[in-house]
């Protein structure tokens, strides 16, 4: 749903700013105006845990045991 100009103005100056409004608090303060939250998604790969990543990374610590 596509907000108005004072929408926007509203959240984001009065709610947001003065008044610390969070998510949760406008889909409670305000249930007729249908706000939904967005999840928040991690999209950080997950590649440090890789196989290969692991030993790759072993190699190296052992080859710099002399070099603190």
């Amino acid at each position: 749903m596509p907000f108005t100009d004072e929408d926007e103005h509203f959240i984001k100056n009065i709610l947001r700013e003065e008044q610390r409004y969070s998510c949760s608090k406008f889909i409670r303060e305000f249930p007729n105006k249908n706000f939904e939250c967005a999840k928040v998604r991690s999209v950080r790969a997950r590649s440090a845990l890789h196989d290969d990543n692991i030993d790759v990374v072993a190699d190296l610590v052992q080859s710099q045991e002399d070099r603190p």
